[in-house]
Formats: structure tokens, sequence, C-alpha cells
């Protein structure tokens, strides 16, 4: 199953292909609100990049929030635009879950991961995952809260209370974590890198071939956006 995974629900979009040999393509890109004319793009240059036709896909991944409003308009209108054009149906992935993936790079099994993504006005998107395996550089991953929106200093009471993470620290991810580290640094608190900032393409893709086999597949008028709160910019009256 070649599976093409959309991620843009940050500052930054990209696109990658999975199969069962894992990512064979993948390009992300730092473009905050161009990610509509980027996308038709990247999409070819990985298509191209992996020796596939876009024709090839079988499953479109797309990566449905929370995160920032326009970039997620412009990966669900593509995802949604490319799997009824090739007949095939779409896997949602949470851009926290995607996130907290790419803290296999970093964390050990049993620890937690607290996925935070800026959310701006002050605010931050976060969830809380624990890692259960790791095989190579992909993580199994059980999700301890929903996604939710608010000020980082809510994060604190779990940051600093043993009995919220008995497995000992806490490995903190995402561009909300670099932005307010300052805060989050806390109890166990571990704040990973910038590799680490925003959702890859490639954890899209992997998680969605996972639930498509799965049949996790839904079809494209059925996928919504998860935004948690209205949108920064509000139309002229």
């Amino acid at each position: 199953m070649l599976v093409l995974g959309i991620e843009s629900a940050s500052d930054q979009c990209g696109c990658a292909l999975a199969n069962e040999n894992g990512v064979i393509a993948e390009t992300r890109l730092a473009l905050p609100r161009r990610h509509a004319e980027a996308l038709a793009p990247q999409m070819r240059f990985v298509c191209e990049q992996a020796g596939v036709a876009l024709g090839d896909v079988d499953v479109v991944a797309v990566d449905c929030g929370p995160g920032l409003y326009t970039g997620l308009r412009a990966g669900l209108a593509t995802a949604k635009a490319t799997a009824a054009a090739l007949e095939t149906g779409v896997v949602p992935i949470g851009s926290l879950e995607a996130l907290a993936f790419g803290a296999a790079a970093v964390a050990q099994p049993g620890e937690t991961v607290l996925s935070v993504l800026d959310a701006r006005r002050g605010e931050v998107f976060w969830a809380w995952y624990r890692i259960t395996t790791l095989t190579g550089s992909t993580a199994r991953l059980v999700r301890l809260s929903a996604p939710q929106v608010g000020p980082p200093a809510d994060l604190l009471p779990a940051l600093t209370s043993p009995g919220e993470n008995p497995s000992g620290r806490t490995v903190v991810v995402g561009d909300g974590a670099l932005r307010y580290a300052d805060q989050l640094a806390a109890g166990n608190a571990v704040i990973a890198g910038p590799e680490l900032r925003f959702p890859s393409p490639a954890a899209v893709a992997l998680l969605g071939r996972e639930r498509a086999l799965a049949g996790g597949t839904v079809p494209p008028e059925q996928v919504d956006a998860l935004y948690l709160r209205s949108p920064d910019a509000q139309p002229q009256r």
C-alpha cells in the first residue's frame, strides 16, 4: 500500500510517501501562509523522487489539526481533492499525535511525551502521550489526554507533579515548547530541539498507512479539521 501524507497545520508544509519499506520520499518547507500554492508542486516532487505516479497512490493521509487555520484549510482541501480524483479514501491524523510520533528520536519506552504547538494569542495546543514501544525510529503511542488549547501556564501543574508522570521525565516537543521553554522546562521536563518543532509529513504518512491497513479510511467529504477555537483572522463586516 502506497500512502501520500500531507502536513500543513503549522508554518511548515510538506508531503511524504510511505509503503511497506517505510518512507520513500519526503519534502517540507517553511512557507507561512503559502501552503496552498506549495502543496501541488511538493506532491509532484515526492512522486518524482520515489519514481511513482500520483495515480499509484492508494490512500491519502492528512494532518487534520489542531493547527493554524490557513494551513489546515489548504491541506484538507488538497487531500480531499486528491483522494476524490484517485477515487480513494482519506486517513485523518492529528497534528499533536504526528508530532509525538517523531519523539522516538529522543525518548524511550515508558516516557511521557507532551506535544505543544504554538496557537498564537499567547496560547498553545497540547496533548499528552506515552511511548509504549520503539521499533527503530517508529514509536507506538498511547494518548493520555485529548487535544486542548490554553495558556502554557495550564501545563505547569502536571509537569511539576511526580504523580502525573511516574515513569520519569517528560519529553516536550513542538514549536510551542520552544517558544515557551522558559515556562515549560519544569520538573522532569526536557525540551526537545528544533528538529521536532513541527509534525513531519513522514509521520503523517506512516501513521496513515498503519490506520489504513486497519480499515481507518473515510470518504473525503467526511474529513473535518480540528480547530479547537475560532480562526485568528475574522472577515470584515
